[in-house]
């Protein structure tokens, strides 16, 4: 339990959606009370939060003005505070608990076989696949039409090509 839990100690918690609205706003508190930074959590989805101790006075200016830097960036977060924290919260604080990640190999659709892979969907980074394109018309291969002013074949006149080798017999 290495902290002091007097009477006096609270938790500060402050919550934001994205890294630099939180930093500005434990930098705020920081210089504005004499309250430590605990422990830094990055949850997923841009969701941080980092948990500040000190007295219950200064927890409450510290937070204030964590909470005015946030509304000031126009930024979604939270400010709480909890005065005079039981022993066992302080203990479960001190617990390290695994991140939570989405497991490995996830279940497979219906018709799969178990430890058939989820199909891969693309990055929001990653360019989509081109269409195939011919070098001669630089178009689409797949839009390729006959237009109505296309060259219409010959009619047969019944004479032979000129270049056209005839089997000997």
């Amino acid at each position: 339990m290495g902290e002091d839990q007097g009477n006096s100690r609270a938790l500060g918690i402050i919550e934001t959606r994205g890294r630099s609205p939180l930093i500005e706003a434990v930098d705020s508190a920081i210089k504005a009370a004499a309250v430590t930074v605990k422990k830094t959590y990055f949850v997923g989805g841009g969701l941080n939060a980092v948990t500040l101790v000190g007295d219950v006075g200064a927890m409450r200016a510290a937070l204030d003005a964590a909470k005015s830097v946030i509304s000031r960036m126009g930024a979604e977060g939270q400010t709480h505070l909890i005065p005079r924290l039981a022993p066992d919260v302080w203990a479960m604080l001190e617990t390290e608990f695994p991140p939570v990640r989405p497991p490995e190999n996830p279940k497979p659709g219906p018709g799969k076989p178990p430890g058939t892979p989820a199909p891969k969907t693309p990055a929001r980074n990653e360019t989509p696949e081109k269409p195939e394109k011919d070098a001669a018309e630089n178009k689409p291969v797949e839009s390729r039409k006959r237009s109505g002013s296309a060259r219409k074949p010959k009619e047969d006149s019944g004479k032979k090509a000129k270049n056209k080798i005839e089997p000997s017999a």
